[in-house]
């Protein structure tokens, strides 16, 4: 009886040791995951430390002037009535529609430089040049596209010549004279135009709405 109670106590102590033992090594093989995973805890989330990075590129970028937007803004002061596509003739037939007008005829080369000396000798791409047939009339629609402003300014004062010569005594009958004293001369961009008519500055303000459409 004493023999086998000794020899349970002998098993029950192997047992226990056994059971230590086995405990002991899996807590040595858990410690090392558990490193591993305190370690990864420890590393900077490399997302959020690339979110705070400032991006140069972008930024200088940003920096750098549009060079389209730097050539568009170069031609914001262009003068919007040179090579607004204006048919002369065209307005010319409108005049006629709308106002009461005198026969006109055209001024050939030779009359143009005896009426309006110097037209001549500047570059035209389109003109009117029509004047009464009757002279006692006063009828005179003169209408020009030069080149560019310059010409057309050029132009304005020939116009500015014959309307003046008109008043001091060309257009001989008081009446012809107070219509040419209310005659209008207008230039738009590379355009020129003399109205001298009892019309005049209905005919000038019709000319000139032809550039702001």
């Amino acid at each position: 009886m004493y023999n086998t109670r000794k020899f349970f106590a002998i098993l029950l102590a192997l047992l226990l040791l056994l059971s230590l033992a086995a405990c002991s090594n899996e807590k040595t093989e858990q410690n090392p995951d558990d490193s591993t995973v305190s370690d990864n805890n420890n590393l900077p989330d490399e997302d959020a430390s690339s979110g705070n990075e400032p991006n140069d590129s972008e930024d200088g970028a940003a920096d750098v002037p549009n060079e389209e937007d730097t050539n568009e803004s170069e031609n914001d002061g262009e003068n919007p009535a040179e090579g607004t596509d204006v048919d002369l003739s065209a307005f010319f037939d409108t005049l006629s529609e709308t106002y009461e007008m005198a026969a006109t005829e055209n001024l050939d080369a030779e009359m143009a430089d005896a009426f309006l000396p110097g037209l001549n000798d500047i570059p035209l791409r389109q003109s009117v040049l029509r004047t009464p047939m009757i002279t006692a009339a006063v009828c005179e629609i003169l209408m020009v596209e030069c080149e560019n402003s310059e010409d057309a300014a050029a132009v304005a004062e020939i116009f500015r010549e014959r309307m003046q010569s008109q008043i001091d005594g060309g257009a001989w009958y008081p009446a012809s004279i107070e219509v040419w004293e209310g005659a209008q001369i207008v230039t738009e961009g590379s355009f020129a135009a003399l109205f001298a008519h009892s019309d005049a500055e209905s005919m000038a303000q019709d000319f000139s709405a032809l550039f702001t459409k």
